[in-house]
């Protein structure tokens, strides 16, 4: 005698008697009401225990009273519940990446963010070469904001900018920039400024500009010119190997990207970048005249002698 295995949901019993099951057809049966008979061959997946299975009989019932197909049946809610929680907590196998939609709008957004500060904002930058040594080495990183030429100021001598090569400068030498065609100098005149090189010595406007940031004088000469409109005179500090305007000329504003705020790598030069020219207007400032508490006229004759009064006190002041 051929034993048969009922697998019925909740339970699993062995049938002795194989007449008391009949032919069974795939598509009247739920899967979860298939019999697994692994002693009768190839053909055991065809086999069903109308005895044991009480929803197949409640649906022959049905078919033989209304004479019309029955309904199908219903799973299993726990095994419906067990399947949905198994779904959930295994990823799709189709999918590589299982994102689902809240974190691909937070990714988006935070791209979006990244995006525009690094348009409108500020930008980081390294720098590729030694043409503005002492100030920069190779490999420096930098932060370059792009706030102030938009909405406070142009572009004014001392500043150190970043922007796009004018046009021709990168057509007489070919350079490993090209890839990324993004320049670091620093403004050394502006629009309307006389600009001149000789004797190792910039000058503009026919004074000589002091430059205590430069690291050798300039070897070269250049012959007076003058800054067109919407331009400015760009210059490495290492006058000597630095691809400036003394040799593709002056640079359009609108190439201008940036300027150069602070240094954050190495950490030894962490801070803002130093503002010489503004150290050198105060050094041009006027100094302001001497006070005298007392009557200098014996010691000094030669000096014309001001009375100055205010409320009890009274002394006079050379001028």
């Amino acid at each position: 005698m051929q034993h048969v295995l009922c697998s019925a949901p909740g339970s699993t019993r062995v049938i002795s008697s194989l007449p008391s099951c009949r032919p069974w057809s795939p598509l009247h049966c739920p899967p979860q009401h298939k019999l697994s008979t692994p002693r009768l061959g190839a053909g055991w997946w065809q086999r069903r225990c109308p005895g044991i299975c009480k929803a197949r009989r409640t649906q022959d019932k049905h078919s033989a009273s209304s004479g019309q197909p029955p309904p199908p049946a219903s799973p299993s809610p726990s095994k419906t519940a067990s399947t949905d929680e198994a779904n959930d907590s295994q990823p799709s196998s189709g999918s590589r990446f299982p994102i689902n939609k809240d974190d691909a709008i937070t990714i988006g957004i935070a791209l979006a963010v990244s995006f525009l500060i690094r348009t409108f904002v500020a930008e980081p930058r390294f720098i590729p070469s030694l043409s503005m040594f002492p100030l920069f080495e190779v490999n420096d990183h930098i932060v370059c904001e792009k706030l102030t030429y938009r909405f406070t100021r142009d572009p004014k001598a001392g500043d150190v900018i970043i922007f796009n090569p004018a046009a021709g400068a990168l057509e007489e030498k070919q350079y490993f920039w090209q890839q990324d065609p993004v320049f670091i100098k620093r403004v050394v005149a502006v629009e309307g400024d006389d600009v001149e090189v000789k004797e190792g010595t910039l000058f503009v406007n026919g004074q000589a500009r002091e430059e205590p940031y430069i690291y050798q004088k300039p070897a070269y000469k250049l012959k007076k010119l003058t800054v067109p409109a919407n331009n400015v005179f760009v210059m490495g500090d290492n006058r000597n190997n630095s691809y400036d305007s003394h040799l593709w000329g002056p640079l359009p504003k609108q190439n201008i990207l940036g300027r150069a705020v602070w240094t954050y790598w190495p950490l030894n030069k962490f801070g803002s970048l130093p503002d010489h020219m503004q150290l050198e207007e105060r050094k041009q400032l006027p100094s302001a005249p001497p006070i005298v508490d007392k009557d200098i006229s014996g010691a000094h004759s030669d000096l014309v002698l001001m009375q100055v009064t205010s409320g009890p006190f009274s002394f006079k002041v050379g001028s």
